[in-house]
């Protein structure tokens, strides 16, 4: 079962990894959960969401922004409302089980296709 992702809004950002291995690939984002989220197991926590095995990332970073990143929303998306998604099955890229669009309130967001969704860790994992 995904967890309530969508829930994840005005969190503030820690870290944000994309991990390289030969076998796979992996997101990581650690965040602090919003002390009035809606969703008491995570308010006032640290969060590390995981996304395992990921087939595309696709990422529009600004750097411009002062203070704490905050997340916006953590929306699913139809596969094929991806901007890349078309080329990359071009390429041979299998259909992956999830897609997302995280989106914070700098401007920034990246859409992210993966096939093993870890899910939310609470604690330092």
């Amino acid at each position: 079962m995904i967890p309530p992702l969508d829930r994840l809004h005005d969190s503030e950002v820690i870290t944000v990894t994309y991990d390289v291995k030969p076998a796979a690939r992996t997101l990581t984002m650690a965040i602090i959960g919003h002390p009035d989220m809606g969703y008491a197991k995570w308010e006032g926590k640290r969060l590390v969401v995981r996304c395992d095995d990921v087939l595309l990332l696709r990422w529009t970073a600004w750097g411009h922004a002062i203070g704490p990143e905050l997340l916006d929303a953590w929306n699913a998306l139809p596969v094929d409302d991806v901007t890349e998604v078309k080329p990359f099955f071009k390429m041979g890229g299998r259909r992956p089980a999830q897609a997302w669009r995280v989106s914070f309130h700098s401007g920034s967001h990246f859409d992210v296709l993966w096939e093993r969704p870890t899910g939310v860790v609470v604690g330092n994992s």
